[in-house]
């Protein structure tokens, strides 16, 4: 049961120079009793709390979850609301079942096992081939997982591509990227999204996706 909560709540719902001797919080977040800095990352602006950006973030969240952080390209973030559709964003949350409870390096190996095996799979060597051949053609809403790796033992990513439909448009891709890892001894996510625009795009995102991770890693450690 708590196998597929989690699940629910993961999917139904980046060049900087991003590192530094200390990590400054912009906001903490309470996760629970756990308090979750929210660092300062360059090229984003954190605006969870932004009454602009705020009905967003929550009405694009599945109630399973809790969004802690909300982070948008700072050009994005200029224009917010003369943009129709988001293209450079990172967020941080957590299920809120598992609020309360502490994690190790022992949860974040079993979650990643877990998740890599309950989605379909394709290399990108793979991919690549069939959309050169007949383009992308994929089912809205069903994501593909192109790469599952670990930057280190206290997190996971999976970076995948999927269809989205929004009423009204022409659906589009997007790749992002799936990352779980330990913050203040909780488990908490951080999910990054990039229009899809070819294998460049896949690159791109995992270079930044790891640099963000980075510095949230040592912001919660």
């Amino acid at each position: 049961m708590i196998r597929n909560l989690i699940l629910a709540a993961v999917f139904l719902s980046a060049h900087f120079s991003l590192f530094s001797q200390q990590v400054v919080c912009d906001r903490t977040a309470k996760f629970g009793t756990a308090d979750i800095c929210l660092p300062a990352i360059e090229g984003y602006t954190e605006c969870y709390t932004d009454p602009k950006v705020k009905p967003l973030a929550d009405a694009t969240e599945v109630p399973l979850n809790m969004v802690l952080g909300y982070y948008i390209n700072d050009a994005t973030y200029e224009n917010i609301e003369a943009i129709d559709k988001m293209e450079d964003y990172f967020k941080v949350y957590g299920t809120k079942q598992l609020k309360d409870l502490p994690a190790t390096t022992k949860e974040i190996s079993e979650m990643g096992e877990m998740l890599k095996g309950s989605f379909i799979t394709k290399n990108w060597e793979e991919l690549a081939k069939d959309i050169k051949i007949e383009g992308l053609d994929m089912e809205v809403g069903v994501p593909v997982v192109v790469k599952s790796y670990n930057i280190n033992d206290e997190s996971f990513s999976i970076i995948m591509i999927v269809k989205y439909a929004i009423e009204g448009a022409e659906p589009y891709d997007v790749v992002l990227t799936v990352n779980g890892f330990l913050s203040n001894d909780r488990l908490v996510w951080m999910a990054y999204y990039l229009l899809f625009e070819g294998e460049e795009t896949v690159k791109e995102i995992e270079s930044k996706s790891n640099e963000i991770l980075s510095v949230l890693q040592k912001a919660g450690a």
